[in-house]
């Protein structure tokens, strides 16, 4: 595949949608982490839900980019050990 029908696939509409949709994931996966590895708190049952739902998503999507597991895990909680 040239750079040429490389640009096409990665800013067509799809997926440009599914960018978004996993950058908005990420945001709120990482502030959920956040909370529960750092702070020590509990999610309430709907973030808990929320968060179940937006973390398939985000495998999911992730791995259409052919992202592995392990990739994805390490971008929502990379840096928050540091942040201690």
């Amino acid at each position: 595949m040239d750079r040429r029908q490389e640009r096409c696939i990665i800013t067509s509409p799809v997926f440009t949608n599914q960018k978004e949709r996993m950058g908005n994931h990420l945001v709120t996966l990482k502030k959920y982490a956040e909370r529960v590895l750092i702070q020590g708190e509990d999610l309430m049952p709907w973030e808990a839900a929320d968060k179940d739902a937006r973390m398939e998503d985000f495998l999911d999507i992730g791995a259409s980019f052919k992202c592995t597991y392990k990739e994805l895990v390490s971008v929502i909680i990379g840096g928050l050990i540091h942040t201690r």
